[in-house]
């Protein structure tokens, strides 16, 4: 490790000090701001050069140990697990990652490794084996650590605070939960001004703020609710979510999505969240997102497929979670607890309240929540040729536009482009590398790539995510992503049901699916217009397409 550079004051040694008093040619106030300047202009910038390369070094390990850890919480707070089974699991992630101390150690030698040291500390036997005691006699969940962050900036007071929620009708009501959790605990910060305000879908924007509390201080936590009647995964993929979500500052989302996400495939309901989850944390990257399982519907058991699915996106992303819907099947009669099999009645959103509660309540010195950023900001190992329409002797070289659509650089509506001027700072159009694609009235058109069968393994999972822009008035049919192909002899044809992604911006649409058996071939396809009456249009920016359940960005 490289030397840290020393502190050497101007003055003799301090003592007996009275504030602002002279004492060897210094005041107090000169001897405070000496060692600011140290710390904040050597000191820190030192520490963090160091620990950089420390961090490159050590990445890999630690997303390693914080999936596993996340998956051993999230089992602590859905199940009676055993405190010997507890203590089973803790030494196999200690088995498998024998230089955990040793990284942890030199983490905790530096004032930027805050984070990792305090997710290290819950490593500790004796914590795990007093969480999982916890866990085998009380059914309910422990507190998710996702709104740490949100409650140590309140109890700071150093600024105002924003929390926002994403859903559907089962939140959009004042007699609904969400107005009623942020209602009883907004006591809790008497020198916050508590305000929440609901998304309103036929203006455009959020109604006139309700004062929930008024605080003795001068700041204010704002509850966002985006919510509307009838919501799905899709609904905030477009022009609501521009308007909505992204103009906002939010510590924390809590989602809560599933009632209305139909009887489609399981891999469609993977992506339809994946891609509203990713989107969020591309968008909204200093926001922790906490993900609500909802409550169970009364004549299908959809609910309880969905959670499964939803859980394991977020154990596996770093995300919170809580199992609303599994409080519901812990009563024995979930069905009471809803007016018409969807939405809850009182009881049921006493319960919904009081299973949220718990994880409002800000416990000092706490873990830290590390959620890492979307994964649609790394890269990943593409398995696409000329994924950006810029890499081959032709604009679209290894594709194949079908269906009569026509393709043309996009000078208007770009994101990336091959040069930029730098006198200016600004981007050419001419440079443009996004192409626009249009479709033509009375065939479905399609852009595909064949994809080498050798670089899919049976069994495995691939997942595509493309930056594209739908402009305004452009019909639901436009811009869906499909896998086509051959196994066993029959097709298989997986297009993502997708709607209301108009934005006129570009945003992330993402589909998944896992590779069949005895695999004769495989296409990714974009559909430019899957209709065949209308003639939509769409501009890509670029393609992905990974050997991973999870979309990266490049």
């Amino acid at each position: 490790m490289a030397n840290i550079p020393q502190f050497t004051p101007n003055w003799g040694a301090i003592g007996n000090i009275t504030p602002f008093t002279h004492r060897d040619n210094a005041t107090y106030l000169t001897m405070l701001h000496d060692l600011s300047q140290y710390l904040t202009v050597t000191l820190i910038p030192t520490i963090n050069e160091e620990f950089s390369e420390q961090r490159v070094a050590s990445t890999g390990e630690v997303v390693d140990l914080l999936v596993q850890v996340n998956a051993l919480i999230e089992t602590l707070n859905t199940t009676n697990i055993s405190a010997e089974d507890a203590l089973v699991e803790i030494q196999a992630i200690n088995a498998s990652l024998p230089n955990l101390n040793t990284l942890i150690s030199e983490a905790e030698s530096y004032a930027n490794a805050a984070q990792l040291s305090a997710n290290g500390a819950q490593l500790s036997e004796d914590n795990a084996q007093a969480s999982a005691a916890e866990a085998a006699t009380a059914r309910e969940s422990l507190p998710s650590t996702a709104t740490k962050r949100v409650l140590d900036i309140i109890h700071a007071e150093l600024t105002n605070a924003e929390i926002l929620v994403v859903s559907d009708s089962t939140t959009n009501d004042t007699n609904e939960w969400v107005y009623q959790l942020f209602n009883q605990i907004a006591s809790d910060w008497p020198k916050h001004t508590v305000l929440y305000r609901l998304w309103n879908d036929t203006n455009g924007t959020y109604d006139n703020p309700l004062t929930l509390s008024t605080g003795t201080g001068t700041k204010t936590l704002t509850v966002f609710n985006a919510a509307i009647s009838g919501g799905t995964a899709l609904t905030w993929t477009g022009e609501r979510a521009k308007l909505a979500l992204y103009g906002l500052d939010p510590t924390l989302i809590m989602l809560s999505m599933g009632h209305n996400e139909g009887n489609i495939s399981p891999e469609l309901w993977r992506a339809r969240y994946m891609m509203l989850t990713e989107n969020l944390t591309w968008n909204l990257p200093n926001a922790d997102l906490l993900c609500i399982m909802q409550n169970p519907a009364s004549d299908n058991t959809r609910q309880q497929q969905r959670a499964i699915i939803y859980q394991e996106i977020a154990v596996t992303r770093g995300f919170g979670f809580i199992d609303v819907g599994q409080a519901f099947i812990d009563t024995g009669n979930a069905a009471a607890l809803s007016i018409d099999g969807v939405h809850p009645n009182a009881a049921g959103t006493t319960l919904w309240v009081d299973t949220v509660k718990p994880s409002f309540k800000r416990v000092k010195n706490s873990a830290i929540h590390n959620q890492p950023e979307s994964t649609l900001s790394m890269v990943g190992d593409n398995l696409l040729v000329n994924s950006t329409f810029s890499e081959g002797a032709t604009m679209l070289e290894n594709w194949v536009l079908s269906g009569g659509a026509t393709s043309a650089r996009d000078t208007v509506n770009f994101e990336s482009s091959e040069l930029q001027d730098r006198t200016t700072g600004t981007e050419r159009a001419t440079d443009s590398t996004s192409v626009k694609f249009t479709a033509i009235s009375g065939a479905s058109s399609v852009l595909s790539q064949w994809i080498p069968t050798k670089r899919l393994k049976p069994g495995t999972w691939v997942t595509v995510a493309a930056r594209i822009f739908v402009a305004n008035g452009m019909p639901v049919t436009t811009a869906r992503l499909g896998f086509g192909g051959n196994a066993n002899g029959s097709g298989i044809l997986n297009i993502h049901a997708s709607n209301i992604v108009a934005n006129d911006g570009f945003t992330w649409i993402i589909h998944t699916t896992q590779i069949p058996e005895n695999l004769e071939n495989f296409r990714v396809l974009v559909y430019i217009d899957s209709g065949t009456t209308t003639a939509g249009a769409c501009t890509i920016d670029r393609i992905v397409m990974t050997p991973s359940k999870l979309p990266y960005g490049a």
